[in-house]
């Protein structure tokens, strides 16, 4: 019976751990400091909102809005690669949005 406890274990803690719940205050201060970095990138200041946008997924790594954003600054600035691997984590993240699939095909 042992074994069959360990087993279960081993299967159920990865689904345990991917599964948890993150407070709303973290999402809305993921979005808030998404929003910054999007508008700091937009009046031309690459260096903050790479910063800020870092922060926000680093806060909230589901946050697919930063995700695009910063896949939007790194086009931008020359790293298409870098830009291509967020632009695939904002679709993994939120299929739904197909304004990411039309970003993705420009890059």
């Amino acid at each position: 019976m042992k074994p069959l406890i360990q087993i279960c274990v081993i299967l159920l803690l990865p689904v345990l751990l991917f599964c948890q719940n993150v407070p709303d205050s973290i999402i809305i201060k993921s979005r808030e400091i998404c929003a910054t970095g999007t508008i700091k990138f937009l009046a031309g200041n690459k260096n903050e909102a790479l910063k800020c946008l870092n922060e926000a997924i680093k806060l909230y790594s589901k946050n697919d809005d930063a995700y695009f954003s910063r896949g939007q600054l790194k086009g931008s600035i020359g790293d298409y690669e870098g830009a291509l691997n967020d632009f695939k984590t904002a679709i993994f993240l939120n299929p739904k949005n197909t304004h990411y699939y039309w970003e993705r095909a420009f890059f």
